[in-house]
């Protein structure tokens, strides 16, 4: 998976840890003592206040590989795995003039491709 891909799943870690603390804050006794009695707040508020993060994370990501997958087609599949510079005119093999990180842009094209930001017939 190119970096530039990896590091947006980081938006998933909060969100995660989020949901987590919920599941385990729900199952304290005080807290299900106060889930028991009928309350809006509680039983649409606390809910929304765990999944909220989830549904803002995705969205960023979603958007994130859209920016990703845009840069990625404009450059024909010629773009750096790390910081998505264009590589154009450069050539098959070198380092990227934006972040320094070694590119092979058959190989490149190939991790594009497998994550669906570049169609390649080779994969």
């Amino acid at each position: 998976m190119p970096p530039a891909v990896r590091r947006l799943l980081w938006w998933m870690a909060l969100p995660s840890c989020v949901i987590i603390a919920g599941a385990v804050f729900y199952k304290l006794p005080a807290v299900q003592s106060a889930m028991s009695t009928p309350n809006l707040w509680l039983s649409v508020g606390v809910p929304l206040a765990c999944f909220a993060p989830m549904f803002v994370s995705i969205f960023f990501i979603w958007r994130g590989q859209r920016r990703i997958k845009r840069a990625v087609l404009a450059a024909n599949g010629r773009a750096c795995i790390n910081c998505v510079h264009d590589l154009t005119g450069l050539g098959d093999t070198g380092t990227c003039p934006e972040c320094g990180y070694v590119f092979d842009t058959p190989a490149d094209q190939r991790r594009w491709a497998r994550v669906g930001m570049h169609p390649s017939p080779n994969v």
